[in-house]
């Protein structure tokens, strides 16, 4: 798919919902809701500059589709 080779992951917003494109247009592709409707709203994203990975670790409190989340606890 077109530029999966460099580009990993597009995050954007604007919709105001957390909708997951998956690889639809190539690179990994989410939406982000915004705090505006929920506060839990946010990514937490960890990233390894040196191995040129990534991992979004709130994505288990996602509610796909809608403006909401649940809150991240650390552990």
């Amino acid at each position: 798919m077109k530029y999966q080779e460099t580009i990993q992951l597009v995050v954007s917003g604007h919709k105001h919902k957390w909708i997951d494109y998956g690889r639809i247009y190539g690179p990994q592709h989410y939406v982000m809701a915004a705090t505006r409707y929920d506060p839990n709203a946010y990514m937490l994203m960890e990233v390894d500059t040196k191995r040129a990975t990534w991992r979004f670790l709130n994505e288990s409190l996602v509610d796909w589709s809608t403006h909401y989340s649940k809150s991240y606890r650390a552990i």
